[in-house]
């Protein structure tokens, strides 16, 4: 063929005309408290929020393990009525009795197998040598700090991957069920990203509970993926005290139009989200 006939200059035109409608232009503390109370109100609307079902967490420790300073305990609990969460608990060794320690969360990003890579259970090579590459054993990184870690699954990874890449070879088990969970959510009004936030939402509400944590100082990291589930959650959740998001802090134009990503970074707008500039 001696030409294409794209549509992708077409989108870039809309984009270039076309300003987000609550695009922040704050000029003091007190109006932005106001756009973000506006802000995070339609933002928890269009990731579905709405739509999730809450429940009792029931969490259920499946194991647990000695590592080198630290303790892995094994646990799910329930983020909706018919939906498990997996994770990994890091306690570091040296807790006095009634110590209360801070705690974060370590989210993951694809190419991870889930929580194993931010725990550092790289038991295959592959995941190995992603942890090496990557740096992706941030969570035993934190726990040897002295913090309590949380690694989740996030849904569609790991021990909770979808029919189209359950396996346990190597290419399965590094692989999402991003886009397949995202066909199913999309017509039912929700979408991954909202999947992932209610997920982290419950995480925390059991995290306050535990008595070894300190509920003021509760923190979120991630890389890539885990950096987007970071800052979407960390931008709905004031409980969060602090937050490093590495590896997903670029435009939005870049997201959508140049970097082909991975179909969990769509969030669908409702109409009038955009406006011409």
């Amino acid at each position: 063929m001696s030409r294409y006939y794209e549509c992708l200059p077409h989108f870039v035109a809309i984009m270039e005309n076309y300003e987000p409608a609550m695009h922040m232009k704050c000029k003091s503390a007190a109006e932005y408290r106001i756009w973000k109370k506006k802000a995070r109100k339609k933002l928890y609307s269009l990731l579905g929020l709405d739509r999730m079902t809450w429940c009792e967490p029931e969490p259920e420790l499946l194991s647990s393990e000695k590592m080198d300073g630290y303790t892995r305990e094994k646990w799910t609990i329930k983020t909706e009525p018919d939906v498990l969460m997996t994770f990994y608990r890091l306690v570091p060794d040296g807790i006095a009795d009634g110590e209360k320690r801070p705690a974060v969360i370590a989210s993951h990003g694809h190419g991870s197998c889930g929580k194993e890579a931010v725990a550092g259970n790289g038991f295959f090579p592959e995941l190995a040598e992603a942890i090496r590459v990557h740096n992706y054993d941030y969570g035993v990184q934190a726990v040897r700090k002295g913090t309590i870690v949380f690694c989740p699954d996030a849904r569609g990874f790991g021990e909770r991957r979808e029919i189209n890449v359950q396996g346990d070879h190597a290419g399965a088990r590094l692989s999402s069920s991003c886009y397949y969970l995202n066909f199913m959510a999309l017509p039912l009004g929700q979408c991954v990203t909202g999947m992932w936030v209610w997920d982290l939402m419950r995480l925390t509400d059991y995290i306050e509970a535990q008595p070894d944590v300190n509920p003021g100082k509760i923190g979120c990291i991630g890389l890539s993926g885990g950096g987007l589930q970071t800052l979407y959650f960390t931008a709905m959740e004031d409980r969060i005290a602090y937050a490093a998001c590495s590896g997903y802090f670029y435009g939005f134009k870049q997201s959508l139009l140049e970097m082909y990503n991975c179909s969990c970074n769509y969030i669908p707008p409702h109409v009038g989200e955009f406006r011409r500039r």
